[in-house]
C-alpha cells in the first residue's frame, strides 16, 4: 500500500491533490479507455495510447510535457507518437517520422 500512497502523493497516478485524510484505492483514469502501450515519469507521467496519441498528467513545473501548466486530470499532448522516455525533469518523445522531440529542464 505504501507504493500506492506515494504514487498518489506524488501526482503519478493520482487524479487529485494528497491530502492527510485521502482515500488512495486505485481509480480508472480518464482518458485511459483506449489500450495504453508505454508510460514513464517521475513527478509526471507520459503514456503511449494505441492509437498513437501521447498524454501526460502531473507536475509540469519545468515544462516537462510542455506549456508550463500542470494538470491533474489527462491532456492530450501530440499525436504520431511511436516511442518514449521521461526522466524526473524531461522528457524524450520519437514520433512516427522518426524524429525525436525534447522538452523540460535545460539546465546542463
Amino acid at each position: 500500500m505504501k507504493k500506492t500512497i506515494l504514487a498518489a502523493c506524488l501526482g503519478i497516478i493520482s487524479i487529485t491533490a494528497c491530502k492527510k485524510d485521502q482515500d488512495f484505492t486505485p481509480l480508472p483514469v480518464p482518458g485511459t479507455d483506449t489500450e495504453v502501450l508505454k508510460f514513464s515519469g517521475g513527478n509526471f507521467t507520459l503514456f503511449l495510447k494505441a492509437d498513437k496519441t501521447l498524454w501526460a498528467t502531473g507536475d509540469n513545473g519545468f515544462g516537462q510535457y510542455g506549456g508550463g501548466i500542470s494538470r491533474n486530470i489527462p491532456v492530450k499532448i501530440m499525436d504520431d507518437v511511436q516511442n518514449l522516455s521521461a526522466g524526473r525533469y524531461h522528457s524524450m518523445i520519437i514520433k512516427t517520422d522518426n524524429t525525436l522531440w525534447v522538452t523540460g529542464f535545460n539546465k546542463y
